[in-house]
């Protein structure tokens, strides 16, 4: 994608919220540099699991990464006489409680999918951003510490 003129490569993995996957995201989670997890708003259940995977991303992550949190189905809400489901409001909150971005989408149609990866885009470079002066930083202070050419700071004439 290209996000305010940088390409970004985004690969996304996709465990559908199954249980026998949980064992192998801790290895994904612990590599990735963004997550962006998606729960159904017409169901309580899927929403209820978020704050599970929301702690298996943390305790497999060094740091806290960027986090989007997307309630998937939107156009299914009120659909068809089936009410209920998961509020918008819920959502918002919870995003908030975890420190993530919430965006409604639904994949069927594509609202807000798109909006989500732009979000989450920023945030990855952001955080990419960030890590890198940081690292340069501890180099360059450490470079400081050291005398130069191994000489023990004596100089020889």
């Amino acid at each position: 994608m290209c996000v305010d003129e940088k390409n970004i490569a985004i690969q996304l993995w996709d465990t559908a919220g199954q249980e026998r996957f949980r064992s192998i995201t801790k290895t994904y989670f612990r590599r990735a540099d963004g997550v962006l997890l998606l729960y159904d708003v017409t169901s309580e259940r899927s929403f209820l699991n978020v704050r599970q995977w929301v702690q298996s991303i943390d305790d497999a992550c060094e740091t806290r990464v960027p986090l989007v949190l997307c309630g998937n189905k939107v156009d299914l809400r009120d659909c068809g006489g089936r009410r209920g489901g998961v509020a918008s409001e819920a959502g918002e909150r919870l995003a908030r409680d975890t420190g993530a971005t919430y965006f409604e989408t639904s994949c069927k149609n594509g609202d807000g999918v798109v909006d989500a990866l732009i979000q989450l885009a920023r945030q990855m470079v952001t955080t990419e951003d960030v890590a890198v002066q940081t690292s340069a930083l501890r180099v360059c202070a450490a470079d400081q510490k050291r005398p130069c050419c191994g000489g023990g700071g004596r100089k020889e004439v």
